[in-house]
């Protein structure tokens, strides 16, 4: 299988952080003529198919199986499955081989597959990595980025933002071992070291939100994809969704009024200017402590980031 079509990759995965603002970048991206969008598959296989990691042991685990948690958010109504998740599976699909396959199928009209996914759902899994893509990388700074997991990590669990502490008792696909910063990092060096990309490509969230046009364009060249200025805004709304491969709880739980993608999928029209980053002492001690753990992944990826 040649790694190019064309100029062009035969597809591009784009490894992520959690809260990293990689939903709106994949609404951007799906505007892209001729591109398939595929919307975290392997996060699909790890907490939703029948491979996922059902149990998590450890004194006062929060949960045992946080794909229960999820499942709580999806939506009584198919309407708008129907109309507008058109390509989504069932849960029992979303295996690891499903995953591979779907990814390195040839879709009609399509001339590149775009793929988003959380950097830790690949873990164990590295055989299961498709054949002829570009590995890409979006981090955010962990003070955002734990403020925002903290909220969502509450949310999901049904559990009070003021009584939850980030720790080892959140179950691990909500809450990975290192994070998903150390995940990540293991993943783009296992690329480099395979000899399969020597410059990894990397974009920092608040880049992007305070110059779209120069990271976008930079970051469409070094694909060879053709860059348009008009992919800087997008309409509202989930009527681009209809060409989107993904689990069905997922995307039709996370669209819903209140979901964790409404923001990104249904309201977004453009990148928004980023917020100021907090400072530590406007954090809690517990964020604090994550903060420090994933500093050294961080640090190391942002220097090696797309520059605006």
């Amino acid at each position: 299988m040649d790694e190019k079509k064309g100029n062009t990759y035969r597809g591009v995965m784009l490894w992520v952080n959690c809260r990293s603002l990689s939903t709106v970048f994949l609404k951007c991206m799906s505007y892209v003529k001729g591109i398939q969008i595929v919307s975290e598959p392997y996060m699909a296989a790890t907490m939703f198919g029948p491979e996922r990691t059902v149990t998590a042991s450890g004194e006062n685990m929060l949960v045992t199986d946080i794909s229960g948690s999820f499942k709580e958010y999806k939506t009584s109504e198919t309407s708008v499955c129907d109309t507008n998740l058109k390509m989504t599976v069932e849960d029992e699909v979303c295996t690891f081989d499903w995953v591979k396959e779907t990814l390195e199928a040839t879709y009609t009209n399509k001339d590149i597959v775009f793929a988003k996914d959380m950097g830790f759902s690949i873990v164990g899994n590295y055989d299961k990595l498709p054949s002829g893509f570009r590995h890409t990388y979006l981090i955010r700074h962990p003070h955002k980025v734990f403020l925002s997991w903290k909220k969502f990590a509450a949310d999901v669990l049904g559990t009070p933002y003021e009584s939850l502490v980030l720790s080892d008792k959140i179950h691990p696909t909500l809450f990975p071992p290192k994070r998903s910063y150390g995940e990540l990092y293991d993943l783009m060096m296992f690329l480099k070291n395979r000899g399969d990309e020597p410059m990894p490509i990397v974009i920092d969230a608040d880049d992007l939100q305070q110059d779209p046009d120069s990271i976008l364009s930079q970051y469409f060249a070094a694909l060879g994809i053709p860059y348009d200025k008009s992919l800087l805004h997008w309409p509202s709304g989930v009527d681009g969704l209809d060409n989107w491969i993904g689990a069905r709880t997922d995307l039709s739980a996370g669209i819903k009024p209140g979901g964790y993608f409404e923001t990104a999928l249904v309201t977004s029209t453009c990148f928004a200017p980023p917020s100021a980053i907090p400072t530590r002492d406007q954090l809690d001690a517990d964020i604090i402590a994550q903060v420090d753990f994933v500093w050294k992944w961080y640090e190391e990826m942002y220097a090696l980031r797309i520059r605006p």
